[in-house]
């Protein structure tokens, strides 16, 4: 008796907390279902992003955070036009720590919701077969190697990425600084193409942009060799780290 009370107690307090969690997924799941195309029509374009914010007025800032968020948990919704919109409306800067803050609080709520509630949800959002592919990378030894490059280079789809790491046994502790680490650049260079584009420099704007394609076709063809050095490096710096403690 004590111990099928102690049972419902326990899977109370489970449901209580994971209620929020529940609702917001729900309201996720809603939100696609009735807007979703809509959605994606408006954010593909960063001029529809700057017209549909600015026709927020004051809570055109929390609006742009929040389509962030929604933009990593619905990994379909491409994040970069949202962020070269950023730098059009807000400027390098205000640009850069706004689009920060979306992406990691929508970073946040994607690993949280894979690590409370695995693939069967997950998949709701991503790709299932993508989502494992990537899962598998980053349970190999070179996994903390992978997760550093691949959120690194321009055009890999990192929601994608967020989703799979809640799924291994990595530690947020461990994947947030590697994470907001690789995640900078990227986010930088898009705000200051939408503050140059915002300015009318459209020839900053494609040299930037070009740029961006360089180095998303160099890293493609080299992922594998920079996973490899970065893999070496990290073994040499723990293995020094190791002798120095030793003695």
């Amino acid at each position: 008796m004590k111990k099928q009370l102690k049972n419902g107690v326990e899977l109370k307090t489970i449901f209580i907390k994971s209620l929020p969690m529940v609702l917001f997924l729900a309201s996720i799941i809603v939100v696609v279902i009735l807007y979703g195309k809509q959605m994606i029509a408006v954010l593909t374009k960063p001029e529809s992003v700057k017209a549909y914010v600015e026709s927020k007025g004051a809570y055109g800032v929390g609006v742009y955070v929040l389509l962030h968020v929604l933009q990593v948990i619905i990994a379909v919704i491409p994040g970069e036009p949202i962020q070269i919109a950023g730098g059009y409306l807000f400027g390098t800067f205000f640009g850069s720590v706004l689009t920060f803050l979306g992406i990691m609080l929508g970073s946040l709520l994607a690993f949280g919701i894979a690590r409370k509630f695995g693939v069967k949800i997950v998949k709701l959002f991503v790709n299932e077969e993508r989502l494992l592919q990537q899962k598998q990378r980053l349970e190999s030894r070179k996994g903390k190697a992978v997760l550093f490059v691949l959120f690194l280079l321009p055009g890999v789809p990192k929601d994608v990425l967020i989703y799979a790491v809640g799924l291994t046994p990595i530690s947020f502790r461990k994947f947030f600084p590697i994470y907001i680490l690789a995640r900078l650049p990227a986010i930088f260079g898009a705000s200051y193409m939408g503050a140059q584009l915002g300015q009318s420099n459209y020839k900053m704007f494609f040299i930037v942009g070009a740029i961006a394609v360089v180095l998303l076709i160099a890293g493609y063809m080299l992922k594998d060799r920079l996973i490899e050095r970065f893999y070496r490096f990290k073994e040499r710096k723990s293995q020094k780290q190791k002798l120095q403690y030793d003695e």
